[in-house]
């Protein structure tokens, strides 16, 4: 394997436990990579409010968060953004119309709020996992029509998939949709995965994606793992993203991301 230069990791199920916090011995490993000169990045799904404190729980720096799945890649303390790829308004319109007629909860990401129609049973689970509080909006066309880096669909496996199907079938040419968490179902802009922010990232700071770790869990983590250099697998991970890996590591529970860490850079 190639002298490492950065790691990719994903937060929720991957770097996090189910509890959300992070155990003391990743937090070691965490603190022994950043001595040893390798950047770390965060690649996550979720918002920069809601993904930054755990940079700085880590004492990581100013690193790189890759946010949105990809749709954003902005710097933890200074908030500079080095990479931007939103949804189109008039697709974030007709999505949210759509949810609006057919009864779906859907959620408009654009800057750092969080948009809904209403607060329900599934956007108040949301708002506790996450600590953000969603502005509600009555109806769809109350939803402001801002550059928006991402929307996520909330409800049970069997009615995502219908969701999924259903915008693919009418906007499949603009959007990528893909799972997260069996619950979340991720619309981003086309040509959008942590896999293309990874590729832009390294780009910029002149790495090899040879020089690099992904670590993941679910199926939005797919493509940064299939161009890093090396990948892993948390061992709750989707079969995918176990296929995809080179290395299948313990679960989130039990210091996967530290043993895989230990084990293959430091």
């Amino acid at each position: 394997m190639n002298k490492i230069k950065l790691v990719a990791l994903d937060l929720d199920d991957t770097l996090l436990r189910d509890d959300g916090t992070v155990s003391e011995r990743t937090v070691t490993a965490l603190r022994k990579v950043r001595e040893e000169g390798i950047m770390t990045v965060i690649a996550t799904g979720r918002m920069y409010a809601t993904a930054k404190p755990y940079a700085d729980v880590l004492k990581l720096g100013n690193i790189p968060l890759i946010l949105f799945s990809g749709g954003l890649i902005q710097l933890s303390e200074t908030k500079e953004k080095l990479f931007e790829r939103p949804l189109s308004v008039d697709a974030v319109t007709k999505i949210n119309a759509m949810a609006e007629t057919n009864g779906w909860t859907v959620q408009t990401y654009i800057d750092d709020a969080l948009y809904v129609r209403a607060r329900n049973e599934l956007v108040r689970a949301y708002e506790e996992h996450t600590g953000i509080r969603a502005v509600a909006c009555a109806t769809a066309e109350r939803i402001p029509r801002g550059k928006a880096n991402k929307m996520l669909a909330l409800g049970t496996a069997s009615a995502l998939n219908t969701v999924q199907q259903r915008i693919l079938a009418d906007f499949g040419k603009d959007v990528e949709v893909l799972f997260s968490r069996p619950a979340y179902l991720e619309i981003v802009a086309a040509c959008t995965s942590k896999g293309r922010a990874l590729e832009a990232l390294c780009g910029y700071y002149r790495i090899r994606l040879s020089e690099t770790v992904s670590f993941g869990n679910g199926e939005n983590d797919t493509a940064m793992l299939k161009v890093a250099g090396f990948s892993v697998a948390v061992g709750n991970a989707v079969d995918e993203v176990k296929d995809a890996a080179s290395y299948v590591a313990p679960t989130n529970n039990e210091d996967g991301v530290a043993e895989a860490l230990e084990r293959f850079v430091l």
